[in-house]
């Protein structure tokens, strides 16, 4: 799994070390894996926000909407919510793109709701795979990093 890497405190590294986890890659996935709903959708806006760089300018304008701009601050449901309805419109409406399902909220998860965005924005011509997301992220860097030849090839599909 492409993970970025991860921020351990000196308490955690203790315990992590008693539990056998000694790898920065072992503990990104430890770390990974006990992400509740919420982080995971952050972790899905972080990632939209990597595969296609016009949300950025989504993700700044909810930030300055909700007051979020001051380090530190985390994003809650509502504005998740908003920066999905900015991105993907409003799910009641026909042809607007798939939100991700509470299922998909998930670790690992995420990926099949990405994929699944993807496949839609293509127009179903090709059909996008979680393993093909993964892919596109480049492990080891301390936040979210895609391999942007490879995105821009795939959305070359479209």
């Amino acid at each position: 799994m492409n993970l970025p890497r991860p921020t351990v405190q000196a308490r955690q590294l203790q315990q992590l070390l008693a539990l056998g986890i000694c790898t920065e890659q072992q503990q990104a996935l430890y770390f990974y894996q006990k992400r509740g709903p919420q982080a995971m959708r952050r972790t899905i806006v972080r990632r939209l926000c990597k595969l296609l760089p016009p949300c950025e300018a989504h993700y700044v304008a909810v930030n300055k909407q909700c007051g979020l701009s001051s380090k530190g601050l985390q994003w809650a449901q509502e504005h998740c919510e908003k920066f999905f309805f900015r991105v993907l419109g409003d799910p009641r409406q026909p042809g607007s793109a798939p939100w991700p399902a509470v299922a998909e909220m998930k670790p690992k998860q995420e990926l099949k709701y990405l994929a699944r965005l993807l496949t839609w924005l293509l127009g179903g011509r090709m059909v996008v795979t979680a393993m093909h997301v993964n892919a596109l992220f480049v492990p080891g860097f301390k936040e979210w990093k895609v391999d942007s030849e490879a995105v821009t090839h795939l959305l070359g599909q479209f």
